[in-house]
């Protein structure tokens, strides 16, 4: 049966072969938001772009802490 909408879906299609499926079959853009040298970018990124992608996970991390997450 179809149940009711029920929240949101996270959709990585550069990561994941069903994802990509489901994006190309919805007409979703494929968005890149590592650069080739492995740093954020747009049009991800936002306060971390330019950052490396480890160091961004790092910061992302901290920033969470401080918010008691």
């Amino acid at each position: 049966p179809r149940l009711p909408a029920a929240g949101a879906v996270k959709v990585t299609p550069g990561h994941s072969p069903q994802d990509l499926a489901l994006a190309r079959a919805h007409g979703l853009p494929l968005l890149s938001v590592i650069g080739d040298d492995g740093a954020l970018c747009p049009p991800g990124g936002g306060w971390l772009q330019g950052v490396p992608r480890f160091e961004a996970r790092a910061r992302v991390v901290a920033a969470l802490a401080q918010q008691g997450l």
